[in-house]
């Protein structure tokens, strides 16, 4: 994650949404692969997130109705940018691109001003992962 040093609400507020999308795009195929849990477990943890917290977000994503489901707007451009990259490889660290994967991407880049021709690029520089 590049959202950089916390200084201002509007940075605290950048770090919760960059976690939620990262549990968004790794729900949107109503699938979660455990290369995309460990992945934003290990980026809560870092980021200084509750342990239990996290599991337990993860185990109801799928079921919890509460969450809304729309990527969320960052207050800053560079941070919006860092963030489609991870969540592009969150989303193939599966192995797979899901359209809904691809569409909530792209939602995310339009909703974050961003052109989409952008994320185009970033979904197509990660690789996908041969799964064993």
């Amino acid at each position: 994650m590049m959202i950089g040093k916390i200084t201002s609400a509007e940075d605290l507020q950048d770090v919760g949404l960059y976690l939620q999308g990262l549990l968004l795009i790794m729900a949107v195929d109503d699938h979660i692969h455990e290369r995309q849990k460990s992945r934003i477990h290990q980026f809560a943890m870092d980021i200084g997130f509750d342990k239990k917290y996290i599991d337990n977000t993860i185990q109801t994503i799928l079921e919890n109705k509460h969450i809304a489901r729309i990527p969320g707007k960052f207050h800053s451009k560079s941070t919006a940018i860092s963030f489609l990259l991870e969540a592009a490889e969150i989303a193939v660290c599966d192995g797979d691109l899901h359209p809904n994967e691809k569409k909530w991407l792209l939602d995310a880049a339009k909703i974050n001003d961003i052109n989409p021709e952008v994320i185009m690029e970033i979904i197509d520089s990660v690789p996908l992962i041969e799964l064993e």
